[in-house]
């Protein structure tokens, strides 16, 4: 247990040892997921009380034998009586199910069958005993017996039912067999209750019943529903009756270290054996996550933990045999998934920057020597930026590789992870088996020319030596990697770290990729927003960059078209793959992620090209093909105006084809039907089908 909430557990062995009760209960706060249940948890198991809403008794108290522990929530409480029954419920957990609600009159009536059984036997008897005449007051006297029986039940469980759990009577008995009773009440702040009628509820048992009670309470929500309460009319009432009711107050302080001990320790394989090993070799790399969000969230961590196991399934085995790979991927999951659940941003924030706009606006100001403009302020960080900077200082695997534009290809991955609580794992595995850590491993040390400087000599020499290579081999083939990956090169050359000066760098870069203009792969270079305002140095040099930068875009300007014939190919031959897996997630792309229209949109696809696909795709991917075309465009309407030549064109060709085919149809043919009234619902057009 954390030495900073020793003072919390010493003042509740005080409080709970005393022979006579304080007639106040003890208040824990903290904020949320912060570890104030987990904390009263572990000091209750170290008694030998350990688990929440049962009933344990163990050895403890002085002068006494036993202790009894009720834990219950008050999350969404509305009365008294709701209060009761929760606790009586834990006291008394077979008695006050729902089953049980039904056995007094299930007593009552076999009480009576059995008084029935009982006369009858008695009228048996009687019958046998005296040569055939029957006793005529038998069986009434049976029947008497069991509904007596069964009214006895009956009035004992209305009683029971109707009296408070807890009456002076009641904490005699307890003590009388040298029993102490605590009850901790969890969940404080949400009680669905007036806080001074609450309050006057739990000063009953401090009063009048010397029952010692810990609170807890989360700090934010606590101190919210007192301002709420805190009118003319109840401020005097309230605060009098909490001074009254609460005698100390404590904020709980849990360690990450003594959480995540407890966690893997006590309960490692609620993750698995694989996953439990992973992050358990990578702890310090979690802990710089948890400290670099300055906020404390235990609840919100754990809850990563099991997001983390789901997603690492999808990552092959074989992949995570890298240690500097499995370090950057668990600093990247944890970094995004519990900055989300922290709140830091959405998943629609996921890549959003207006690092660009502030760069441009920055580089004007000087041009223009415009002092007045506050850049910051018209072009402010937004959430994902905020998210970004405060985990600037944690090496990541969205920044680890500038190369191969690493960085968008992840961006991908969070944002659909977010999106969609789903990722596509052939598309995972294939961004990691394309890294430098496994098929990319020659380039293992041109990407560490971006931290060039923080490198060992050796290492240093090895990434320059790569970086000679690649231009000589014409290998670094990626104009954003290239853009990247200069800027910085670019800060370098500006200080003497090249044979060549800064404007020979720049002759140099340029030259090179007129050479290799044909192995330059296409990427959209239309704006370097997210790839090339990685850091400061870009913006230092990027007018230095501009002709560099102007000679790639024309290149990837006579590269588009082919590439977006290409996009156009694999999109349709997705469709019709007898991979069930790739031809259902085409159809997800074209439902949620909207394709871009800079590479290729609907419009670019031969209407006759998309109905003869429709065709030839199996049935039940027909349905899922003109479903997610239904659904893409609820989603988007702009969308719609987009691309309403390509639906307007479709479903002339579609009428056509069910038109014009044969009688009786194919159900090829057949399914062309409900691709018309699709496409007529989007259109806002009647359905008019022969």
């Amino acid at each position: 247990m954390s030495n900073s909430n020793k003072h919390i557990k010493e003042f509740l062995n005080y409080y709970l040892n005393k022979e006579q009760s304080p007639d106040y209960a003890v208040l824990i706060t903290g904020c949320w997921g912060s570890g104030k249940t987990y904390f009263i948890r572990q000091y209750l198991d170290s008694k030998g009380a350990a688990g929440k809403n049962v009933v344990k008794t163990f050895d403890w108290l002085n002068g006494f034998e036993r202790y009894t522990v009720v834990y219950v929530s008050l999350f969404g409480a509305k009365t008294r009586d709701d209060i009761n029954e929760n606790i009586e419920r834990i006291l008394h957990p077979k008695i006050n199910s729902k089953n049980f609600e039904y056995l007094p009159d299930a007593i009552s009536l076999v009480s009576n069958l059995s008084g029935i059984a009982v006369g009858t036997t008695v009228a048996a008897t009687t019958t046998i005993a005296t040569g055939g005449s029957m006793a005529p007051y038998a069986v009434p006297a049976g029947v008497a017996i069991g509904s007596a029986l069964g009214n006895f039940f009956k009035n004992l469980f209305s009683k029971k039912k109707n009296k408070d759990v807890f009456t002076s009577d009641f904490i005699d008995e307890i003590k009388n067999k040298k029993k102490r009773l605590v009850v901790v009440f969890d969940d404080v702040e949400r009680a669905d209750m007036p806080l001074p009628e609450l309050l006057g509820y739990l000063n009953e048992y401090v009063e009048h019943l010397h029952v010692p009670c810990i609170l807890l309470a989360d700090k934010d929500k606590w101190e919210e529903a007192q301002k709420c309460q805190e009118d003319k009319s109840t401020l005097h009432h309230l605060s009098s009756t909490k001074e009254k009711v609460i005698g100390k107050e404590f904020q709980i302080q849990t360690s990450f270290d003594e959480v995540w001990n407890v966690w893997f320790d006590e309960e490692k394989h609620f993750l698995g054996d694989k996953v439990w090993r992973l992050l358990n070799e990578y702890h310090d790399v979690i802990a710089q996550v948890f400290e670099l969000s300055e906020t404390t969230n235990y609840r919100s961590l754990k809850h990563s933990l099991f997001d983390f196991q789901r997603f690492v399934e999808n990552i092959q085995n074989d992949f995570l045999t890298n240690p500097e790979f499995n370090s950057l991927l668990i600093a990247d999951f944890f970094a995004h998934q519990y900055a989300y659940y922290l709140g830091m941003f959405s998943a629609t924030d996921v890549g959003q920057s207006n690092a660009w706009q502030r760069g441009f606006a920055e580089a004007m100001r000087k041009r223009t020597r415009d002092k007045q403009e506050n850049i910051e302020e018209k072009y402010p960080l937004l959430p994902y930026e905020t998210f970004e900077k405060k985990f600037q200082n944690l090496n990541r695997l969205t920044y680890a590789q500038i190369t191969n534009d690493y960085y968008k290809q992840w961006l991908q991955i969070w944002e659909h992870w977010f999106k969609y609580n789903w990722v596509n794992s052939d598309r995972l595995n294939e961004i990691v088996y394309n890294s430098i850590w496994f098929k990319q491993k020659d380039n293992y040390y041109l990407n560490k020319m971006y931290e060039w400087f923080m490198l060992d000599d050796e290492s240093g020499d090895k990434a320059m030596n790569a970086f000679e290579k690649a231009l000589e081999t014409k290998t670094l083939n990626s104009p954003i990697s290239i853009m990247c990956l200069c800027s910085k090169l670019y800060w370098l050359a500006q200080r003497n770290v090249f044979k060549e000066d800064y404007i020979g760098f720049c002759h140099k870069m340029e030259s090179y990729v007129n050479l290799a203009k044909n192995e330059l792969l296409y990427e959209n270079v239309d704006d370097w927003t997210q790839h090339t305002m990685l850091d400061s140095s870009y913006s230092e040099c990027a007018e230095k960059l501009n002709d560099l930068q102007a000679i790639l875009k024309n290149i990837m300007a006579c590269k588009k078209e082919e590439h977006k014939q290409r996009q156009i190919e694999l999109f349709l031959a997705n469709l019709l793959s007898e991979n069930q897996a790739l031809s259902e997630h085409t159809c997800e792309k074209l439902e949620h992620e909207h394709l871009d229209e800079k590479d290729f949109n609907l419009c670019d696809i031969k209407p006759e090209q998309f109905c003869e696909i429709y065709r030839k795709i199996k049935t039940h991917n027909k349905t899922r093909l003109f479903n997610a075309l239904g659904r893409r465009y609820k989603r988007n309407p702009t969308q719609k105006e987009i691309e309403k030549s390509f639906l307007q064109n479709v479903l002339k060709n579609a009428q056509n084809i069910y038109d014009n085919a044969e009688r009786p149809l194919t159900p090829s043919i057949f399914a062309f039907y409900y691709l018309i009234r699709t496409i007529k619902e989007i259109l806002g057009e009647k359905e008019n089908v022969a």
